[in-house]
């Protein structure tokens, strides 16, 4: 069998989707609260209807889960093809009309007859075995075995057909068996007989004393009447009790009940006092609102940024202005004066003529040391004795001080002309010389730059004021201001925590008023309180314990049915009695027809007990039998999975799981999460293999693969892919790790 169309009309949050189902692997991925669990809970839904529905954990109540909270309506439709035959399951429940289930057969558009569930039609098995073996939601991967489980296996390894139950066939032989004598010998058609047997016995054997045996028998009667009205004035005052207990657990109950209603209303008390705490008139904090304070506090920051950024540019861009127009003002200067060109030329005359004056005055400096060496060693050495020899030092020497004073006369000039425009050094006088290209045009560019950045800026700043003036709006809701006058973003950032807190504390207060107030109405829902007080009115303080109660009255009925049918034997030995003793040849005839009798029951009964016995011994063979062969699945698939990491995974006839690690044996509890789960997701799939050979029911995995790692994830799809050519596989996941390893396998992948 599989699935090809799912089809929800409402179902939880889901509402008006419908999915296409591939025959082989299909994958839905979507983040937490996005709906998988639920689709997977449809699924069951439609198979085996609500389960749970009666429960007041809200937790264990389907009906209470997966009802829409806009409607009490649940209903939806899926197509599954089933021996060569297409189906449509169609499923709504509702308060109104309860659940209506209907099986249409879509090669003849007839609805298939009987009140059978789908998952019994289809999959042969019941909720509980569907959610023991091919249902696998979240966090339940080690829910495996049962009783209904254990049967199941049994009737189909034993007898091929699940439908054929051991245990039922196995209860009738023991009917049967207790027909003819029960355990203990005490009652049955083989004791009955008997007694009838001895019965014929004693009277044969009495027949001389009837009269003084009658006289007793009466007198025994008269006691046991004596008894049995005791006993049932007894039962009275039990029963009498019993019905006290009603109240008095009615009264209980009322208590209980009063006590979580104060328990409510003081949780409510002060969830409201803690929101009139935080709150400002009609405002309280939310998550939300600090949210959106946190967001304000940010665009403040980046406003800010970004006007200060703005501020910097238009400085530089100033200061590039400032300069150039106080270039253009020395320019005119110069200009008024002469002209550049003409100034310029002056400059470069009186420097070129410093530096020429500057140069001789180092040279002669120089040819004073040189000729005076010079003369000094020629004279020392005799080489030439004429004192006059020593006039080219003296004539440099005269020369030295006059290049000096020429040089320091032409610095002077430049130094005249530099301060006579006002410049502070002759670098700057150079510095403009040099840069004399029309500075208007350059002037006017900067100037428009300018403008345009105090445009800018100015506009930054009324988005600052704009998102500042916002978010103090926003603030102010909470009747709170900013703490500084700097327009700091981290004053909003400071209050939307204090909000976030505000909120969660309230959220906290309030979550565990309604947690109380929804187990309120849970006990409400589940009794009529009106009754409870009618009935409690008239509880007193119980005389007895109600289990003692229950004992004694079982104990006194038992007592009294074993008196009266002691009172109809002995009313039947004194008719026989008083009838006179029946011919001896005839008691004696009677007595052997009841021994031929009790000998052919015996022989049936004991017949009956060897069939018992043989069919437990096979059943039990069976079930041990069972336990290697999963062992033997069971064990590769771990093995595929954990890359040959342990020798052996082991199963016990109760589905207990050992697996073998160098050789030991250790139970499943000593090893991790992730193989924890890989070893009952294997001994799942070979539940699956063993129970279910031709029509195996799809597998869904609810977030079940999340503890595995990916080398044993990706062992896992190797052995994913094999079950899926016998069946379809579901997997529901919120983790993209696993979506793009099933794309690998060209898993058929859905985004919830």
């Amino acid at each position: 069998m599989f699935i090809e169309r799912i089809d929800i009309e409402s179902f939880g949050m889901l509402k008006n989707m419908h999915f296409p189902i591939n025959n082989r692997i299909n994958v839905f991925y979507g983040s937490n609260e996005s709906g998988k669990s639920m689709l997977a809970a449809f699924i069951k839904f439609m198979f085996f209807g609500y389960i749970g529905a009666s429960q007041p954990e809200f937790g264990k109540n389907e009906r209470k889960l997966y009802t829409p909270w806009n409607t009490n309506k649940v209903a939806g439709s899926i197509i599954v093809h089933y021996k060569d035959r297409k189906y449509k399951i169609e499923r709504e429940y509702s308060e109104a009309t309860k659940d209506k289930m209907r099986i249409i057969d879509l090669s003849t558009n007839i609805v298939v007859p009987g009140e059978e569930e789908p998952g019994e039609f289809f999959l042969k098995m019941n909720e509980e075995v569907f959610a023991k073996t091919a249902f696998l939601k979240q966090f339940d991967t080690s829910e495996i075995g049962g009783e209904n489980l254990s049967n199941m296996i049994q009737n189909i390894l034993f007898t091929a057909d699940e439908d054929v139950n051991t245990q039922k066939t196995l209860q009738r032989l023991k009917d049967a068996k207790d027909i003819l004598l029960n355990e203990n010998g005490s009652d049955g058609a083989v004791r009955n007989l008997v007694n009838k047997r001895d019965g014929l016995v004693s009277s044969f054997e009495t027949s001389v004393n009837d009269q003084r045996e009658l006289l007793r028998m009466e007198g025994m009667i008269k006691d046991l009447e004596e008894k049995m009205l005791t006993n049932n004035a007894k039962k009275n005052e039990l029963n009498d009790e019993l019905e006290n207990y009603k109240a008095y657990n009615a009264n209980q109950e009322l208590q209980k009940i009063e006590n979580v209603r104060k328990q409510v209303e003081r949780l409510k008390d002060n969830a409201d006092k803690i929101a009139a705490r935080y709150s400002h008139k009609e405002f309280i904090p939310t998550m939300e609102f600090s949210r959106q304070l946190l967001e304000m506090a940010t665009e403040v920051s980046e406003k800010k940024e970004k006007m200060q950024s703005h501020s910097e540019q238009r400085n530089i861009s100033l200061a590039k202005y400032n300069d150039a127009l106080e270039k253009n003002k020395n320019f005119k200067i110069i200009e008024n004066a002469g002209g550049i060109e003409e100034i310029g030329e002056d400059y470069m005359r009186i420097k070129k003529n410093a530096n020429m004056f500057g140069y001789f005055k180092i040279i002669c400096a120089a040819l004073i040391f040189f000729s005076a060496a010079l003369s000094a060693f020629l004279y020392f050495f005799d080489i030439f004795k004429n004192p006059f020899m020593f006039a080219s030092a003296a004539i440099f020497a005269i020369l030295t001080p006059l290049f000096a004073s020429s040089e320091k006369k032409k610095k002077k000039e430049i130094e005249e002309l530099y301060t006579s425009f006002d410049f502070k050094s002759e670098a700057d006088l150079a510095y403009v010389l040099d840069d004399y290209p029309d500075t208007e045009a350059q002037l006017e560019i900067l100037k428009t730059d300018l403008d345009e950045y105090e445009k800018i800026v100015l506009e930054s700043e009324k988005e600052f004021d704009s998102v500042y003036s916002n978010a103090r709006e926003l603030l102010l809701k909470w009747n709170r201001t900013p703490e500084s006058d700097d327009k700091k973003a981290e004053d909003f950032i400071k209050y939307a925590n204090l909000a976030s807190e505000a909120a969660e504390e309230i959220q906290r207060a309030h979550s565990l008023y309604e947690k109380h107030k929804m187990q309120l109405d849970a006990m409400l829902e589940g009794n009529d309180e009106k009754a409870l007080i009618k009935l409690a009115a008239a509880a007193r303080k119980p005389n007895y314990d109600e289990k003692q109660i229950a004992r004694e009255l079982e104990f006194l009925s038992k007592t009294t049915e074993s008196m009266r049918e002691k009172e109809n034997e002995i009313g039947q030995n004194i008719a026989a009695v008083s009838a006179k003793l029946p011919d001896p040849v005839i008691l004696e005839s009677q007595i052997n027809f009841l021994e031929e009798k009790i000998g052919e029951l015996t022989t049936k009964h004991n017949a009956l007990k060897l069939a018992i016995d043989t069919l437990v011994y096979s059943c039990n063979e069976l079930k041990n039998s069972i336990a290697p062969r999963l062992s033997e699945s069971a064990g590769n698939m771990f093995k595929m999975i954990t890359g040959g990491k342990y020798e052996d995974l082991i199963s016990d006839k109760n589905l207990g799981l050992e697996i073998t690690e160098d050789s030991i044996k250790r139970r499943i509890e000593y090893f991790s999460a992730g193989t924890r789960d890989a070893a009952y997701l294997c001994l799942r799939m070979a539940l699956l293999d063993l129970i279910f050979e031709d029509e195996m029911p799809p597998f869904i995995c609810d977030e079940s693969f999340l503890r595995l790692d990916s080398r044993r994830l990706d062992n896992l799809l190797k052995v994913l892919t094999a079950i899926s050519r016998k069946t379809q596989i579901f997997i529901f996941t919120c983790h993209e790790r696993e979506v793009n390893m099933f794309r690998k396998i060209d898993a058929v992948v859905m985004n919830m």
